[in-house]
């Protein structure tokens, strides 16, 4: 049976932020590896990326312009899926930065995975 457009052929959010991790955390499905200094520079950037659309700011327009501008400024994305998503993709990666940082390759890959690990709890849990 035949979907062309539909939810079988439908690349998706979680799709791509699936598929993105994949690749820039692969240390986390391979024992004993080291994680070089540019991998974890990427990996920072990752968690902070994800964190900012969990929390997203609201857009500020410019004044006097109408409500319906936003997309040119940018996407008010506090509504939609994206947050939910990243929160779930957040969760799922620090505990498995958890399970994975005791078998690391290196003392200073440990300490980055435990340091993602908290930076994400803290986004997860704010006091």
């Amino acid at each position: 049976m035949s979907d062309r457009y539909g939810k079988l052929s439908v690349y998706g959010p979680d799709d791509l932020i699936t598929d993105l991790e994949k690749g820039l955390w692969k240390e986390l499905y391979t024992p004993n590896l080291v994680i070089d200094p540019f991998r974890r520079n990427l990996q920072k950037q990752y968690v902070d990326v994800m964190i900012s659309l969990m929390n997203p700011a609201q857009p500020v327009l410019p004044a006097g312009l109408p409500r319906g501008i936003i997309i040119l400024f940018g996407a008010d994305i506090k509504n939609s899926d994206i947050p939910s998503i990243a929160r779930g993709h957040l969760t799922v990666l620090r505990n498995r930065m958890l399970t994975t940082a005791g078998s690391t390759g290196d003392k200073i890959s440990k300490y980055h995975l435990l340091d993602m690990a908290e930076r994400i709890g803290q986004a997860l849990s704010p006091k």
